[in-house]
């Protein structure tokens, strides 16, 4: 049997830097092999296509990169450099500007999901780790991009359900607060399969990786879980009795499946959160 080891978490915007570097090499190369000027100019297109493909996702990225290769063109012919011999350098740098444009939309689509479940992960999630098998957001993360890449490569359903789970009783104490979200972590485990992986980001949020699990099946997860939730009872410190959690919490949900909409693990993640938050702040 063979085990993989978790890959650190540098490892894929590490990479994902290198990739652009490396395109970004290839494309000022065989820019400069025309001329200094030509070079400078594909030089200065390809930062811009690097920064504004940092701020968006592989796809804008992309669309970044083909448009900076129309604008080099549309200049190339205002300025009349733009000549057959030139065709095969030009070919390439066009090609390295899309590629800049895709693996920076990628790279910063990485690291803004990378610092949205690093910013939850404060001291506060001591409350569900520890006797709860919830994996922490860093290797959440890794555990995501994991099931993604199996999932694409093989074609299979993958589903993510990510929850918040609200205290709406204010006479409940610090510490019944606590054992609220324990009970409603705990409940979340005992009703997922084996190869669910439940996780949490932040206190009061909290998810599961669903493998072979289409949109439709997720659907019925989430009403287990919902149920499983509904039904547990925690003990109410302050009143000395137990009391059902569904007179305590309000819950939040988003789930989302691999697909058109969201064709990999970042999107996932990235559209799930969106959903929350968009439901928090409206």
């Amino acid at each position: 049997m063979k085990i993989r080891l978790p890959t650190p978490a540098w490892t894929r915007p590490a990479l994902l830097v290198a990739v652009t570097g490396l395109i970004g090499l290839v494309g000022t190369a065989a820019a400069f092999s025309e001329n200094a000027t030509q070079g400078l100019l594909i030089v200065l297109a390809l930062g811009v296509t690097l920064v504004l493909g940092l701020g968006w996702d592989a796809w804008v990225g992309l669309v970044i990169g083909l448009a900076m290769s129309a604008v080099v063109i549309i200049a190339r012919q205002v300025v009349g450099t733009w000549v057959p011999s030139g065709f095969g350098a030009a070919a390439i740098y066009t090609a390295a500007l899309v590629g800049t444009g895709w693996s920076a939309g990628l790279a910063g689509s990485h690291l803004r999901v990378s610092r949205s479940m690093e910013a939850g992960a404060t001291d506060e999630l001591e409350g569900a780790f520890g006797s709860l098998g919830m994996l922490p957001p860093d290797l959440a993360l890794l555990r995501l991009d994991e099931e993604g890449a199996r999932a694409v490569s093989y074609r299979r359903p993958l589903s993510l359900l990510v929850f918040d789970v609200t205290v709406i009783d204010p006479a409940l104490e610090v510490d019944s607060r606590d054992d609220v979200i324990r009970a409603a972590a705990r409940a979340t485990e005992t009703i997922l399969r084996d190869v669910d992986v439940p996780f949490q980001i932040s206190a009061e949020r909290m998810g599961a990786i669903l493998p072979e699990t289409d949109a439709t099946a997720a659907a019925v997860a989430t009403g287990r879980i919902l149920e499983a939730i509904s039904r547990t009872p925690y003990i109410d410190r302050a009143q000395g009795r137990r009391r059902s959690l569904a007179d305590a919490i309000a819950l939040e949900l988003a789930v989302v499946s691999l697909g058109s909409r969201f064709p990999g693990p970042d999107e996932m993640l990235q559209g799930a959160l969106a959903a929350l938050d968009q439901d928090v702040n409206g």
